[in-house]
């Protein structure tokens, strides 16, 4: 077939993944690829609570 759409196997496309890192302080997080966080949990509460910041 000319042309057409070369597929990954799954294993070999979820070991590739590149690191997940926070989007504020760039630190590597943690939690499941699969998480729709973007931030680590520090950056998250200061983005939440900027008032409480020490």
């Amino acid at each position: 077939m000319r042309g057409g759409i070369r597929m990954e196997p799954v294993a070999y496309f979820f070991s590739h993944l590149q690191e997940k890192c926070c989007s504020v302080c760039g630190q590597k997080l943690w939690e499941q690829a699969e998480s729709y966080a973007t931030e680590c949990l520090d950056c998250h509460e200061k983005l939440l609570h900027p008032q409480e910041e020490k």
